[in-house]
């Protein structure tokens, strides 16, 4: 009865072993050694076994501080100077950076009395390759890096140099990521201008670009800052929801916790929108293990994604 019983109940774990199998789960043991505990697949889908898909923002709540989580913006692909005091407008679709972290103005050209009124423009979206560097070139004494482009002119076609002098020129450079960069590369997301002498610093995680754009004797001097951020796709945020287990009973002396699936995704599972042209990323699987009471995670790939 026993042999019988044991034929069985090996039986048994081995049609479960294939099920796993057949959905891409890895084997649960190896030489009648125990590798995994449990094996649990958090993802987005219909036949959530813990709740019903909803988007993220949902289960997001507020404070005195603002929100906890923040739709990342999408990064920035072109940049533009215009000429205020000559009538010049924003271009369609750009936004005017008007005033420093601190409200002052944000003229390039330190709000010289003699010089012009320049601002600098700013665009986001994902219909092109972003922006990854921005920089500033002094034309008199520098030659432009390879791979940089100069805003050479304004969308008027007016020369975009921010220095009141014409034999000592000053241009906003820019370098913009190739085709093939993928999705998740850094690029520039935001950017603003500071003024030190005023006590202005570079805000948190903005890199500032060492040289001064007002290059005459009046006014104040003026730096250029951006910041730099993983450049995703047009994503929604989905809760994360366990979708299936094993074993699919809880064991008596310790039942799966409910907040694993935001332990495995805790930013949510992500609906990503990816150009057409772009290649199929490999699937992550993610290992956890309990040590102590304390959990712990590790990454690895595998198959990719059909």
């Amino acid at each position: 009865m026993r042999t019988h019983s044991g034929q069985r109940l090996k039986s048994k774990r081995r049609q479960r072993r294939e099920s796993f199998s057949s959905r891409g789960i890895c084997s649960l043991r190896v030489d009648a050694q125990l590798v995994f505990d449990r094996v649990i697949v958090v993802n987005l889908g219909s036949h959530s076994l813990t709740d019903s898909c909803k988007p993220l923002e949902e289960e997001l709540h507020f404070d005195d501080a603002g929100t906890k989580s923040v739709k990342p913006k999408a990064p920035i692909t072109d940049v533009a100077v215009v000429i205020r005091s000559l009538g010049e407008e924003v271009p369609p679709g750009f936004t005017c950076v008007e005033s420093t972290p601190s409200g002052l103005s944000a003229e390039l050209n330190g709000a010289s009395l003699r010089g012009p009124q320049i601002f600098l423009c700013f665009k986001r979206g994902r219909d092109k390759p972003p922006l990854t560097d921005l920089g500033v070139l002094y034309e008199w004494k520098e030659k432009l890096k390879s791979g940089c482009h100069l805003v050479q002119t304004t969308p008027s076609g007016r020369p975009a140099n921010i220095s009141n002098s014409s034999s000592q020129r000053i241009y906003i450079t820019y370098r913009r990521a190739p085709k093939s960069q993928p999705h998740t590369s850094l690029a520039v997301t935001d950017v603003c201008v500071i003024v030190p002498g005023k006590g202005e610093i570079p805000p948190h995680t903005f890199c500032k670009v060492d040289k001064n754009l007002n290059s005459s004797m009046w006014g104040s001097s003026v730096y250029l800052c951006y910041k730099k951020s993983l450049a995703k796709a047009n994503t929604i945020a989905y809760k994360a929801g366990l979708l299936c287990r094993y074993p699919e009973e809880d064991y008596e002396s310790f039942p799966l916790p409910e907040s694993v699936p935001m332990f495995c995704l805790p930013m949510g599972a992500t609906v990503e929108c990816w150009p057409g042209t772009h290649q199929t990323l490999p699937a992550c699987f993610l290992h956890l293990c309990a040590d102590g009471g304390l959990w712990r995670k590790g990454v690895r790939s595998s198959h990719p994604v059909l």
